[in-house]
């Protein structure tokens, strides 16, 4: 095997290696059901039912979206939850977000539409 192959079967191992590990145990625990990462006060489900509530506020029909998927402190270490709808049928702009906040439990609804 030249030198060029094994550097470059080398390389790709080490790049590989690194994006596995890159996913921090944070958002691995934000997505368990009912999981609480450490330092929320509210559990994922909890975040995904006042998320739903606040999108049946805004009209949304929940039927029309897959199981939403909650993600803690996303973005920003804002003690937030940011939970995500996407629509059963795949097209431009069918789907939406919700934001919750932690502490106080309010949400803010983010149109796709």
């Amino acid at each position: 095997m030249s030198i060029f192959a094994r550097f470059s079967f080398a390389v790709l191992a080490v790049a590989l290696a690194l994006v596995g590990c890159s996913q921090s145990s944070r958002s691995i625990q934000s997505s368990a059901p009912d999981g609480k990462p450490a330092g929320a006060r509210l559990s994922t489900a909890e975040a995904i039912q006042i998320a739903k509530q606040a999108a049946e506020r805004e009209g949304v029909r929940l039927r029309d979206y897959k199981e939403p998927e909650a993600h803690y402190e996303f973005t920003r270490k804002d003690r937030s939850w940011f939970v995500f709808f996407d629509g059963r049928v795949a097209m431009p702009g069918n789907h939406f977000s919700v934001s919750v906040d932690d502490r106080t439990s309010k949400a803010q609804f983010f149109g796709g539409r």
